[in-house]
C-alpha cells in the first residue's frame, strides 16, 4: 500500500469493531448509573401524572428499527458476496501472514465468509447502540418536554365572572349561595396557579435529565459522530477516486455502506435535534398563552410567566455531547460543507494507484477484475 487511497478502504472495515467494543464496555460498566437515570425518569412521571398521556409517537421506534435492520442485513449480504468474489481483499483474515497458513482460512472460504459476516453483523449492530440509544433517549425527552404545555391552563375570564356576579345579584340569590360560587371560583383560580407552578417544576426536572444525558452519553455520541463522518467520507472518496477502474461489485458495496452510514448519521442528528424543536415549541406555547391571557392575569402571575419564558429561552434545552456542540437541524448543513472540504483534501493528496498487489485478481463470481489500471 503506497498512498492514502489504498489505506482508507482497509480502515473503513475495522472502524465498527472498536465502536462495538467501546459500546459494550460503556453499557456494562455504567449499567448501575443508567438504571438510576431511568428510575429518576420514572419517578418524574409518577410525581406529575398530568404528563402521562397516550399522544406519543409509538410508530417511531419500530420504523427506525426496521429501516436500520434492513440496511444492516443488506450491507452484510453484499459484503459476504464480495468476500466470495474477491477472497484476497486486505480486510479478510486470510490475507494476514500469521493466519494464512491455517487451513480454516485457505481451504474453507465459505466458513471464513460466514464467520466474518456474523462478526460484522454483530459489530455493526452493537456499534449502533453507541448512537441509537442516546438518540432515542433525546427523542423521548423531547416528547416529555412537549407535555409541559399540558399544565398551562387558562384562568377564568374576569368579564364572565363579573357577569355571573351581576346576574346572581339581580336574581336575588341568597348570600350563602353567592359566597359558595365565589369560593368555588377562588378555588379554581388557586388550582390553576398550582398547575402553573407544576409546569415550571416539571420543566426543571426534565431539564435536569437533559443535562445528565449530555454528560452521560456525550462521549459515546462524540466518538460515534466522528467515526460515522470518517466512514461516510471515506466511502464516498473511494467511489469518486476509483469509480472508473474498480469492480462494480466493490463500488456497489462502498456505495451501500456510504448510503447506510449517511442515513444513520442523518437519523441520529434529526432525533437528537427534536429536543431543540421541542424547546422552540414550548416557547411558542408560552408566548401564545401570555397573548391570550395577559389581561386576565394578575401582575404577579405575569411576572411568573415572563420569568418562566426567559428561563425556557436560554440555550439549555438542546442535545449537546459533553457541552462541546449543540445538535440542531442546521448541523446537517455544516457537516455537508465539512465533508465536501474533507473530500477535496483527500482527492488532491491521493496519488494514482494501480493496486499492484491484487489489482489484476479476477472475481470468482462476477469474473471482473478487482481493479483495472487506466492507461494514460
Amino acid at each position: 500500500m503506497k498512498n492514502i487511497g489504498e489505506v482508507i478502504p482497509n480502515i473503513i472495515w475495522i472502524t465498527s469493531f472498536p465502536l462495538a467494543m467501546g459500546a459494550q464496555v460503556f453499557y456494562t460498566f455504567h449499567r448501575p448509573k443508567l438504571l438510576k437515570f431511568f428510575e429518576n425518569w420514572q419517578d418524574i412521571h409518577a410525581m406529575y401524572p398530568e404528563s402521562q398521556d397516550n399522544c406519543t409517537e409509538r410508530q417511531t421506534r419500530p420504523r427506525m428499527y426496521f429501516i436500520y435492520l434492513l440496511t444492516v442485513c443488506t450491507s452484510v449480504a453484499t459484503v459476504m458476496v464480495l468476500i466470495l468474489d474477491f477472497p484476497i481483499l486486505p480486510f479478510l483474515p486470510s490475507t494476514y501472514e500469521p493466519l494464512a497458513a491455517i487451513p480454516l482460512h485457505t481451504s474453507n472460504l465459505y466458513l471464513t465468509c460466514a464467520l466474518f459476516g456474523v462478526s460484522l453483523f454483530y459489530a455493526w449492530n452493537l456499534s449502533a447502540a453507541s448512537d441509537l440509544v442516546p438518540s432515542m433517549i433525546y427523542f423521548h425527552l423531547a416528547l416529555a418536554l412537549k407535555k409541559t404545555s399540558e399544565f398551562l391552563k387558562e384562568p377564568p375570564n374576569s368579564i364572565e365572572a363579573q357577569t355571573l356576579e351581576h346576574n346572581c345579584k339581580n336574581l336575588e340569590v341568597s348570600e350563602t349561595n353567592f359566597n359558595t360560587r365565589t369560593s368555588v371560583g377562588k378555588i379554581s383560580h388557586e388550582g390553576n396557579q398550582q398547575m402553573w407552578q407544576k409546569a415550571w417544576l416539571y420543566y426543571e426536572a426534565i431539564r435536569k435529565l437533559i443535562n445528565e444525558s449530555n454528560s452521560r452519553f456525550g462521549s459515546m455520541l462524540l466518538l460515534n459522530h466522528g467515526a460515522m463522518f470518517f466512514v461516510a467520507s471515506s466511502n464516498v472518496f473511494s467511489i469518486l477516486r476509483w469509480y472508473r477502474g474498480m469492480s462494480w461489485l466493490l463500488l456497489l458495496v462502498n456505495g451501500m455502506n456510504a448510503a447506510a452510514t449517511i442515513l444513520r448519521f442523518i437519523t441520529t442528528i434529526l432525533l437528537c435535534s427534536r429536543l431543540y424543536t421541542a424547546g422552540e415549541h414550548l416557547q411558542s406555547n408560552i408566548c401564545r398563552f401570555l397573548a391570550q391571557t395577559w389581561f386576565r392575569l394578575k401582575p404577579d402571575e405575569r411576572q411568573f410567566f415572563t420569568a418562566f419564558l426567559v428561563r425556557v429561552q436560554d440555550d439549555g434545552i438542546v442535545a449537546s455531547p459533553l457541552g462541546l456542540y449543540p445538535i440542531r437541524p442546521s448541523m446537517l448543513l455544516a457537516l455537508l460543507s465539512l465533508m465536501v472540504t474533507y473530500l477535496i483534501v483527500l482527492l488532491q493528496s491521493s496519488e494514482v494507484s494501480t493496486f499492484s498487489e491484487y489489482g489484476n485478481f479476477t472475481g470468482l463470481i462476477t469474473g471482473t477484475r478487482f481493479y483495472t489500471p487506466l492507461l494514460g
